[in-house]
């Protein structure tokens, strides 16, 4: 009865597709010298529906681990009542493996909801392992093309303190400059500052440029 509602429910929904492309490049900063390690990872749809699978098994070299695995799927987001992407959620989980590769054992995970990066286009991005001891970085590529959906949305915004940019010099406070610019980023979006702009510039005559485009991205 549940799964019926949630069928119906979805069914007058809006959504939005994206041509996903993760690509797994190296864990950084690994304390062991020696032993394998792989990233296993589940992509939850938003109709529940999982995809499950790892990377090759590689091994410790010079305190680091690399790949060269990639994932291409099709994700569908929803689109909130507030015009809001829902979640999709990956889950990626580091284990480690021993010369003998007896057994395995997770050393951490990290939890990416790829609808704060809906939109974005080649970019790298590390992610500190959570539930871990290891203090270690996983850094990954990630692209995500919008196929179809000609609608309005926001998404969500990143969480700064699990996502550090591939810029190694770039500051916390730029990141956070960097975020807050990106709340648009849709070509329907520049459309909607274009309009809003027009409507605010003859509102307030006496605003500057500046300050009407900051109400615009931070109202």
């Amino acid at each position: 009865m549940e799964q019926a509602l949630d069928s119906l429910f979805n069914t007058f929904r809006q959504f939005v597709e994206f041509e996903t492309h993760i690509g797994f490049q190296k864990l950084i900063n690994f304390p062991f010298v020696t032993g394998f390690g792989y990233i296993k990872y589940k992509l939850t749809n938003y109709n529940g529906h999982s995809i499950v699978g790892r990377t090759q098994i590689a091994p410790v070299e010079q305190n680091c681990i690399n790949w060269t695995d990639e994932i291409f799927q099709t994700v569908k987001f929803p689109i909130s009542d507030a015009g809001h992407l829902l979640s999709c959620k990956v889950e990626l989980t580091f284990k480690y493996m021993s010369e003998a590769r007896a057994q395995s054992k997770a050393l951490g995970v990290v939890n990416i909801d790829l609808a704060e990066f809906a939109g974005d286009r080649n970019i790298t991005v590390r992610f500190l392992l959570m539930d871990s001891k290891i203090n270690s970085t996983l850094q990954i590529f990630m692209s995500l093309y919008q196929v179809s959906g000609d609608i309005i949305y926001k998404r969500p915004k990143n969480n700064i303190s699990k996502v550090t940019s591939s810029l190694d010099t770039l500051s916390n406070s730029t990141a956070t400059q960097m975020e807050a610019n990106k709340k648009y980023h849709t070509r329907e979006d520049l459309l909607h500052i274009q309009n809003k702009l027009i409507m605010l510039s003859t509102k307030n005559e006496e605003k500057s440029l500046v300050e009407i485009v900051d109400e615009i991205l931070y109202d």
